[in-house]
């Protein structure tokens, strides 16, 4: 069964738990009266697919986690602690058994919220549910010299 994105953002969030604990939120759906600081907010920014060879493809998916500090006149401190720890830490996420790595890390500021841009990328097999080949007949001669 391939993994889907919601698989993948609750690795995101176990990740995110295991980094920085309980004390921040750590929120994956749209939020509707407010963040409460400290927090995450996981988001999926788009997905893509590579054509290989045969059913192979290539599943790119980016994804952005936004820090929001608390507001003590040291926000951009809290983001950049953040960012460090996200840059360096944050190398693997789990989904089930499946250990899924993050390439192409980055990390800005925007009015004092962290934004850390990751892809997951991995493959995946696209299996035809027709049967390619039923009977395969072989014949063969000698001859004699």
């Amino acid at each position: 069964m391939a993994t889907s994105i919601q698989d993948l953002k609750m690795g995101i969030s176990i990740k995110l738990n295991e980094l920085f604990g309980d004390t921040y939120k750590i929120y994956a759906e749209e939020v509707k009266q407010g963040l409460s600081p400290p927090a995450f907010f996981i988001k999926h920014v788009r997905s893509s697919a590579s054509k290989g060879i045969g059913g192979r493809y290539t599943r790119n998916n980016l994804f952005s986690v936004n820090f929001f500090p608390v507001e003590n006149g040291a926000e951009l401190e809290q983001c950049d602690a953040v960012a460090d720890t996200l840059l360096i830490d944050f190398e693997y996420v789990m989904s089930g058994a499946d250990a899924f790595r993050t390439t192409k890390k980055n990390s800005f500021v925007l009015d004092k919220v962290l934004h850390f841009e990751f892809e997951i990328n991995y493959p995946i097999l696209k299996v035809e549910a027709e049967e390619l080949m039923a009977n395969l007949t072989q014949t063969s001669t000698t001859t004699e010299e």
